[in-house]
């Protein structure tokens, strides 16, 4: 019966009424320029999601990286770059991010995995492993993106201009004369 009850006295003396007095007397500080409160406000997000920050930072420019070599190397191919132009620069470098997106998909949802580097490597500190699942998605919203940019330029760029493109246009870059659909399966390799 006795544990029911509180304590008919304070226990903490008067700390217990200067912080009720304190949290009472504290006030907002609101800065009157936009630039300084962007700043503060800026700087807090920052302190609060660095790890977040730097690993979609780190991946944005694997992904931008990827993209960009690919796109270079079929802007080179002078073969397939003669006929379907940067239609096919475009889907290879959307394919290229797919693939490294497809790899790591299943990576953030690896439960024993994100345990065991959580809790037995140093990487906790940098990494944000409770965050996993929103990483899940995010990758997944990156791929149904590339899957996008893979099929748009490929269905109404590049395919039309195979089909519309004159055997001569094939002559030039392949010593048999093969027809477009054929070229197709060269430049696709």
């Amino acid at each position: 019966m006795l544990l029911l009850h509180g304590p008919s006295h304070s226990t903490r003396g008067d700390s217990k009424y200067l912080s009720q007095m304190l949290s009472l007397k504290l006030k907002p500080t609101y800065e009157d320029s936009a630039v300084r409160r962007y700043y503060t406000n800026t700087k807090y997000f920052i302190q609060d999601n660095w790890q977040r920050i730097w690993v979609m930072a780190l991946w944005i420019c694997v992904m931008l990286g990827l993209f960009a070599y690919k796109f270079i190397h079929y802007r080179r191919r002078k073969d397939v770059y003669h006929v379907m132009g940067y239609c096919a620069c475009m889907a290879k470098g959307a394919a290229e991010t797919l693939k490294l997106n497809m790899a790591i998909i299943l990576l953030p949802v690896c439960r024993n995995t994100i345990t065991w580097m959580r809790n037995k490597t140093k990487l906790g500190i940098m990494v944000p492993f409770d965050d996993n699942l929103n990483f899940h998605k995010v990758i997944a919203m990156a791929i149904a993106i590339g899957v996008g940019i893979h099929a748009i330029f490929h269905l109404s760029c590049d395919f039309p201009r195979l089909l519309r493109a004159s055997p001569q246009k094939y002559k030039l870059h392949l010593d048999s004369g093969e027809t477009g659909l054929s070229f197709l399966n060269h430049s696709t390799v």
